[in-house]
């Protein structure tokens, strides 16, 4: 999962992004579920996944940091 330096972490395994969910279309059936209440949730999924995303990257940066830190 690691590369030296801790580039790759688990890049490889991230299937989505904000934008994959924002544009994720479901078909509807019959007795399927209330679209604006699943629109909605996945408003809050987005929101929240770019919340991680920027604290992964803060944390990237962080380490990245602490390691020249160490360095010296």
């Amino acid at each position: 999962m690691w590369e030296k330096g801790g580039e790759k972490m688990y890049k490889d395994r991230i299937q989505l992004n904000g934008k994959d969910i924002l544009e994720k279309n479901f078909k509807t059936a019959m007795r399927g579920y209330h679209q604006e209440e699943v629109d909605e949730f996945l408003d809050i999924v987005i929101q929240d996944y770019e919340i991680f995303q920027q604290e992964i990257e803060r944390l990237k940066q962080e380490n990245e940091r602490l390691k020249q830190q160490a360095d010296t």
